[in-house]
């Protein structure tokens, strides 16, 4: 089981491996399955750490609207 605690590349170096294996053409469908849930659980903790960064760089922005805080 993959790890929700994943730094985000080491979420991506995973996902690859998952597609590699997914594409070949010695997969039974258990494994895949398998490896599609854990694929999706990854991505989700792909965007939530993206979603972290986001929310961290519109505070560093000072506005928090995402705009540029120039007038």
């Amino acid at each position: 089981m993959d790890s929700p605690n994943k730094t985000f590349e080491e979420s991506i170096l995973r996902l690859e491996e998952i597609l590699k294996q997914l594409e070949g053409d010695k997969v039974d469908l258990a494994t895949a399955l398998s490896q599609y849930e854990a694929g999706v659980r990854l991505l989700k903790n792909c965007h939530g750490i993206l979603e972290s960064a986001r929310q961290k760089i519109e505070v560093l922005r000072g506005d928090g609207t995402g705009g540029n805080g120039c007038d």
